[in-house]
């Protein structure tokens, strides 16, 4: 309370909210280096994770230091057996989410790349 108080602590960044930022920054570049078909994909992950995160952990976003392999292989399971998604869409919904996850670690948002260890990309 004394860090915040002085201004010393920072909001800690939220998976959607990076989210919704790459999803931004990515959609100003549609038409002259991304296509709207990829845009959709994006899209369509950050609506499964909107959907997924308050169904499994009953908060509204996740932080981002809470974003580890045991998250990832439960948005996984999640999609392949509460969702019923073949291999092929689970696959496209989980490369943006790895895009996601390798721009927190760049920016140092997160100590640790997830998706490392997480065979379902392979």
């Amino acid at each position: 309370m004394k860090n915040a108080f002085q201004g010393i602590a920072t909001a800690q960044k939220t998976l959607l909210v990076l989210f919704e930022e790459m999803m931004q920054e990515f959609y100003s570049r549609v038409g002259i280096d991304r296509s709207i078909s990829t845009y959709k994909q994006y899209r369509k992950t950050f609506v499964h994770l909107r959907r997924f995160i308050p169904e499994k952990y009953k908060v509204r976003d996740m932080p981002l230091n809470r974003l580890d392999l045991l998250f990832i292989e439960a948005f996984d399971f999640n999609l392949r057996v509460e969702r019923k998604m073949t291999a092929g869409s689970v696959v496209t919904i989980m490369i943006p989410l790895q895009k996601a996850a390798r721009i927190a670690f760049q920016r140092n948002l997160i100590n640790h790349p997830p998706l490392c260890n997480y065979s379902g990309l392979l």
